[in-house]
């Protein structure tokens, strides 16, 4: 079958169409007005923006109650029997009356297709059928129901049939067709078959099966050079002469004849009235072809109605497992991040493990904490707090969720719960000892379920182990040396299991000790199978939820309330756009106008919203030869800034008063008449992200997951409540591919891998933000900020009085 013809896309102006059926499936868009549609003795009214999919061989009508456009989606019926596979599944799509599922992915998507087709402005139909197939996909995923589904079944047992039918004509036409071996294939005669076939579609099954061959075979004459001979044969007629009788007793003329009158309009199929094409293009205009992605928004606010800020973004840097901060350049870096960034916790996994040499998992005593306190020491000597995590995990550098670098399991496995509970006995009692209560208080400790690896989540050998066990004499333990200090639960990723998650969670709520706060890792994957790491089974695949972190909180949020358990203890221990650590996205722009906009939408009650993590140290390898090598942390391995570096340095500045939040900005409050402003210009990465690995060859292959046309975006923010007629000055910093960016600025050296020391040096110097100052006055008691920002552009500005 040629691909020309799987799908037709028409708009047409006061549709109506009279009882009928046909074999393709449609979708009916209401653009405008409304219209009525009739199937069997159900008549369902359709208005603006209603969608509706009649199915193969329903019989319907149409009729226009008030002035229509109306956008129609036909589905070559041949297309669904490839991907579908069944005859009997119907697509139960009716915004109209059905108000339990969301129909707004549809309508988007519809509207896609409509300005697309008015519009033509692609050199080919590429867009057009990449948008056709995920609304495809669309509907098979959220509107296909099957024939044991009872909302079909009832009552409709000679459509089920009819359908049986018309699968076996499409997918034997090229072959011999008998109504008496289909016959016996659904335990019926060839009369019954006969007259059942008549009886719904008002046409002889002989003369149906020639309507389908001749069908196939004008996509053959208008989309290929095959001879009449050859089409004849690939559509099931015996001859050329018998293919010509048919076609002219159906088109009334010869197929060589329709060949040469209608071949030659093939390109001018797509023809919609002028008017209806200005409207919608004025209507439906698509964003990349203006200017700005949306028309420039003006915003007022008022400086006088403030809430109050609440950092959670700088007190939790992961520093990776403990026996990584021995060394240099880690604490190097560690360091550094402490001085500019200012976070109060560095966050340790895994404090006991088999590098750390501390125990052997079989005797009790005579355990050597050296490295340990040797790593605790220097946190404590720079006045960072220690946040210990004892959840089990994996030594492993992740490139993608299905391959690592390196892996490798540094698990202690203690031979029974005596050892296991006398080494963190003695641990917490030499922490005491060795920092001093009041010291300690400060520190957070959690520990739980890795949820990544199948067998990572038992701490000792014992029959009828239980992990509340484990977390209860962590939290007894704990509390009774030090009152004060906080103790928590890691929860790993939420989103594995909610009948799991609930579960612990109700454990934990009835817990003698109940946590201080339990902790999530957020990072915008969904559970799904898959092969798995070295190690055990990744369950997760990325999610294309652009807002996933709010709607993961909300959902975690809604756990919470259910049990009771207060949602000020919701704790974000590591958040990431990926797991990935040869994932040039984490050296880009994007990463940190991803950060940000997070933080502006969806942090205001969060406590903690870690970040993962310091540097790119922590996930070296042979293969990291690199300037930047799509590592995870804040800063690369030669110590250049990266984009999402800054991005907390600058809203670290945030004034502690909040006047307005918006889908692009944050404006905060310092003092009287004095401003931060935080604004980002956040272009989302296309499909092609979640086709290929996360892990890039080059920077080139990152880059192409971000569209050309995404554009320049104007934002306007008018501040009313300001001195009046004023003078005062706007500094702005900002970070975009022309300034700030590593991967930019490397690009300037064709991203060479072998660079000399002065050139890294040179990068250190250039990779920072721009930064700039303007004057503006105020008109009256409203001064009005005006300013453009490139894609992955992200600025503060400071506004301050000019006296």
């Amino acid at each position: 079958m040629n691909s020309f013809n799987q799908f037709k896309v028409n708009i047409y102006r006061d549709m109506s169409e009279s009882q009928h059926l046909h074999t393709d499936v449609e979708l009916l868009y209401v653009v405008e007005g409304s219209i009525n549609i009739k199937i069997k003795d159900a008549v369902f009214t359709l208005k603006r923006d209603d969608v509706f999919v009649i199915n193969s061989s329903i019989q319907h009508s149409i009729e226009t109650v008030e002035k229509s456009i109306v956008c129609s989606i036909m589905y070559d019926y041949q297309i669904l029997v490839h991907i579908l596979k069944k005859p009997n599944s119907f697509f139960m799509c009716n915004s109209s009356v059905d108000k339990s599922k969301s129909y707004n992915e549809i309508i988007r998507l519809c509207r896609d297709v409509v300005y697309q087709h008015v519009a033509s402005i692609k050199k080919t139909d590429s867009l057009m059928y990449s948008m056709l197939y995920k609304l495809l996909d669309e509907l098979v995923e959220h509107h296909m129901v099957d024939d044991t589904n009872s909302e079909i079944s009832e009552n409709h047992d000679a459509d089920e049939k009819l359908q049986i039918i018309i699968h076996y004509v499409h997918t034997n036409y090229q072959d011999g067709i008998s109504l008496s071996d289909l016959a016996k294939q659904m335990y019926t005669s060839t009369s019954t078959l006969s007259r059942l076939f008549k009886k719904q579609t008002g046409t002889y099954f002989a003369e149906y099966v020639n309507q389908v061959r001749t069908r196939y075979a004008i996509d053959e004459l208008l989309y290929t050079e095959k001879n009449m001979t050859k089409i004849a044969m690939d559509c099931g007629f015996s001859n050329a002469s018998a293919f010509t009788k048919v076609f002219r007793e159906i088109y009334n003329m010869a197929p060589t004849e329709y060949r040469q009158k209608m071949k030659g309009n093939v390109k001018d199929e797509v023809q919609v009235d002028e008017d209806i094409k200005e409207k919608i293009q004025a209507e439906f205009k698509r964003p990349d072809e203006d200017e700005y992605q949306v028309a420039p928004v003006e915003t007022v606010v008022d400086v006088q109605n403030t809430t109050e800020l609440k950092r959670c973004w700088n007190k939790l840097i992961n520093v990776g497992f403990i026996h990584d901060v021995l060394r240099a350049n880690t604490q190097y870096h560690i360091e550094y991040l402490h001085k500019e960034l200012g976070f109060t916790y560095a966050r340790i996994w895994m404090v006991f493990n088999s590098k750390t040499m501390v125990s052997d998992g079989v005797t009790v005593g005579n355990y050597n904490f050296d490295m340990i306190f040797e790593a605790l020491d220097f946190l404590v000597d720079h006045h960072i707090t220690p946040w210990l995590d004892f959840t089990n995990r994996p030594y492993a550098n992740v490139t993608n969720s299905e391959e690592s670098a390196w892996f490798e399991d540094i698990r202690i496995v203690y031979k029974d719960k005596r050892v296991w509970e006398n080494l963190y006995k003695q641990f917490f009692k030499m922490l005491v000892r060795r920092y001093g209560e009041k010291e300690v208080a400060k520190w957070r400790f959690e520990i739980g379920l890795e949820g990544f690896h199948s067998d990572y989540d038992t701490f000792y050998i014992l029959d009828g182990y239980d992990f509340i066990d484990v977390y209860e004499f962590i939290a007894q333990t704990v509390k009774k040396l030090v009152p004060a200090a906080q103790v928590g639960y890691s929860a790993g990723p939420g989103i594995e299991g909610q009948t799991s998650f609930d579960t612990i969670l109700t454990k934990l709520r009835d817990c003698k000790v109940q946590p201080d706060f339990i902790s999530v890792i957020l990072f915008p994957y969904i559970p799904k199978t898959v092969s798995g790491l070295k190690g055990g089974k990744a369950q997760f695949v990325r999610s294309q939820d652009r807002d996933f972190e709010g709607n993961e909180l909300e959902r975690i949020g809604k756990a919470f309330d259910k049990l009771g358990i207060p949602r000020n203890k919701i704790v974000i221990s590591e958040w990431n756009l990926t797991c990935s650590n040869r994932n040039y996205l984490n050296d880009s722009t994007f990463r940190a106008c991803l950060f940000i906009r997070n933080i502006v939408k969806f942090a205001a009650d969060i406590d903690v919203w870690g970040l993962w993590f310091a540097s790119d140290w922590q996930c070296n390898s042979y293969s990291a030869r690199n300037v930047i090598n799509g590592g995870g942390g804040l800063l690369s391995k030669d110590t250049i800034r990266k984009p999402i570096f800054y991005a907390i340095k600058m809203i670290n500045h945030l004034g502690s008063q909040v006047v307005a939040r918006g889908e692009n900005f944050m404006v905060t409050k310092l003092a009287a008449d004095e401003f931060q402003i935080v604004c980002f210009n956040l272009n989302w990465y296309n499909s092609s992200y979640f086709i290929n690995a996360e892990n890039q060859a080059t920077v080139a292959e990152a880059k192409a997951y971000f569209d050309q046309t995404n554009t320049k975006k104007k934002i306007v923010i008018k501040l009313s409540g300001v001195s009046e007629n004023s003078g005062y000055y706007v500094k702005r910093r900002s970070v975009n591919s022309n300034q700030g960016s590593i991967i930019d600025e490397w690009g300037k050296f064709d991203n060479d891998e072998k660079l000399e020391r002065t050139e890294i040096k040179y990068l250190q110097e250039m990779c920072v933000p721009q930064l700039s100052r303007t004057k503006v006055q105020s008109k009256g008691h409203m001064l009005t900020l005006e300013l453009e920002l490139e894609p992955q552009e992200f600025c503060m500005l400071h506004v301050l009085p000019e006296y």
